[in-house]
Order: C-alpha cells, then structure tokens, then sequence
C-alpha cells in the first residue's frame, strides 16, 4: 500500500511511498483501514493483507478477505504491535491475482460528506 499524504509526523516517516520508516528504537502500533472494491466480474475472488519489516514478510501476519462480485466494498482494518530499531521500515502488503480487487480513493461520495481515502495510517509509540 502507498501513502501519499501525511498529516501529523513525529519520528515516523514515509520513505518512497510506502515505507513506514521509524525514527526512534521502541515499540509501536501500527494501524491502518483500507477502503477495498471489486469493480468487475460476478465471482467470488480473494485479497491477502500482511505486514513486511524491512522487506521481509512477517511471520503470522496475513489475513484473507473476499469479495463477493461486481461493486463489492469492504475495509480492512486492523493493527500490528511491533518492536523496531532506528532506522527499521515496516511496509502493508497485498496480494490478489483479481485485477480489479482495488483501493479506492472517493473525492466526493455524497455532496457535502468529505472524500472517502484510500488509505488511514496511524503509528503510535507506545513503548
């Protein structure tokens, strides 16, 4: 997943889109929601949403979701407790073989409601 937009950042930063690159050793929470649609096709099709440290796979990380047919939504939404050095990056990975399993981004839902992201990053020190 990529990240394109950062609002508040302290010892946290997004390094080459998505690289969640951390400042300080400690512990973290890294959160995240993912607004998820199948734009095509009638069947039933699969994604994979896991965590990458430094780009390796984490063990036990990796959850599936499954999208039911056309104009299907869903969000992902969970969050990973990790323990990282300075200078570590932690990355959100998927994998669907659905081309049209995709993120949205809506710029105007309703008139008058803000823009649904994509994407929600939060990383919280929390030790």
């Amino acid at each position: 997943m990529t990240f394109n937009n950062t609002d508040i950042s302290v010892g946290v930063s997004i390094v080459s889109s998505s690289r969640i690159t951390i400042a300080n050793s400690g512990d973290y929470n890294i959160q995240f929601s993912a607004q998820l649609v199948k734009t095509q096709g009638g069947s039933a099709e699969d994604i994979y949403i896991y965590l990458k440290k430094n780009g390796s796979v984490v063990a036990d990380t990796n959850t599936k979701l499954t999208l039911a047919n056309n104009n299907s939504y869903t969000v992902a939404s969970w969050n990973f407790f990790v323990t990282s050095l300075a200078g570590e990056f932690f990355e959100i990975g998927s994998y669907t073989t659905d081309q049209h399993i995709q993120l949205e981004y809506d710029p105007s839902p309703v008139v008058g409601l803000p823009a649904i992201p994509s994407v929600i990053l939060t990383v919280n020190r929390v030790g």
